[in-house]
């Protein structure tokens, strides 16, 4: 089995658990080739997304799904996983070393994080623990976390510190996800806390990217974030509909699918 990075595995045992409805940790480090001890951490870790629930020796899935469940970090990285890591890679791309960054919590992003390590010498600010872990394997970066009230689910920073550590920084480029766009109305995502994280991001930075794939569009999520004035570009795959990316780029809006 090739070597996986703590989220890819994370991702693994949820699916093992999905499929075998509980397992012990020897049986879970077996199939993931993994020490124990390293299973028993991710299942700590997992139990307080509220993902599992550890029994003796081992772990269940949490059942019913509850509704932070079903909007995780993990649940949502396993979506769309090749048009996100598409997109990623383009991101990786257009960053240069030495650049200095924020980056939101998102699933996208979590991708766009696994790239970056390509890179050098990257100053980051996210408001996301797993992109920040992620982030720690960079040549030269460093990684600054907002700090703030932990959002269980999916993993994000908010709140009073975390908007106060933002408006400390000044960043080249904001790296944002979102939860949908809808030309002539703006950007979504489901939290009024990760709205104003994700403007205050965009304010303090020279640039604004949006990172979302194609299943995003012409959607409305329970918060709008901010209309396109600041966006500098949309990154997103070549699913997208010829109709909706003919409205945005009507608007002046730069969108680049991959």
């Amino acid at each position: 089995m090739k070597k996986m990075n703590p989220d890819e595995r994370r991702n693994e045992i949820l699916d093992l658990l999905n499929e075998n409805q509980n397992m012990t940790i020897t049986e879970l480090s077996e199939k993931l080739e993994t020490q124990e001890a390293t299973i028993r951490r991710d299942l700590i870790l997992l139990e307080q997304k509220s993902l599992i629930i550890r029994t003796h020796g081992g772990a269940v899935l949490k059942e019913p799904y509850s509704p932070w469940m079903a909007t995780s970090l993990f649940e949502r990285s396993r979506q769309h996983s090749k048009e996100k890591k598409c997109i990623a890679e383009y991101v990786a791309e257009i960053i240069q070393n030495d650049e200095i960054l924020m980056i939101d919590g998102g699933s996208t992003n979590l991708f766009v994080a696994e790239e970056l390590q390509k890179k050098e010498n990257l100053v980051v600010v996210t408001n996301n623990s797993n992109i920040g872990e992620t982030l720690m394997g960079g040549n030269g970066f460093k990684i600054y976390l907002t700090g703030g009230e932990l959002v269980q689910g999916p993993s994000t920073m908010v709140g009073n510190i975390a908007e106060e550590t933002i408006s400390h920084f000044r960043a080249d480029r904001a790296i944002l996800g979102l939860n949908g766009i809808v030309p002539g109305d703006g950007y979504f995502c489901a939290l009024p806390q990760e709205a104003v994280i994700k403007r205050l991001m965009s304010k303090y930075s020279r640039e604004t990217i949006l990172v979302a794939d194609s299943s995003k569009m012409n959607v409305r999520s329970f918060y709008l974030v901010n209309d396109f004035s600041r966006v500098s570009e949309i990154i997103t795959d070549k699913n997208i509909d010829r109709d909706t990316l003919d409205e945005l780029e009507a608007n002046n809006i730069k969108v680049i699918s991959v």
